[in-house]
């Protein structure tokens, strides 16, 4: 399981306290730190697994996680767009400017 450690989806958000008391031990025993977290998405990590914690959950908890961020930040890009609508036509005003920079040469 080394090769997996630093993946994200052995990852889980976690209250400082608890994960001390969890510290590196074996699934197990962190299962009933992990049952004490106020935090949802570690709790229904628990919910999910009822056995040990192997590669191979690893490896799909990794891919729901890639797929629900990617999902989060394409809507947050959606909410936050904002869409400029830009007149591009110039004004009396700066086309007078644009002929005085053309006599000057500067255009």
């Amino acid at each position: 399981m080394d090769e997996k450690i630093e993946h994200i989806g052995n990852k889980t958000p976690f209250e400082r306290k608890l994960n001390i008391v969890a510290s590196n031990g074996y699934f197990k025993k962190k299962q009933e730190e992990y049952a004490k977290s106020k935090i949802e998405v570690t709790q229904s990590l628990i919910a999910s697994i009822d056995s040990d914690w192997t590669l191979g959950h690893i490896d799909h908890r990794e891919e729901v996680m890639s797929t629900e961020i990617i999902r989060i930040l394409k809507q947050v890009d959606a909410d936050y767009r904002v869409q400029i609508e830009i007149d591009e036509t110039p004004t009396d005003e700066q086309l007078k400017m644009i002929e005085s920079f053309k006599k000057k040469g500067w255009v």
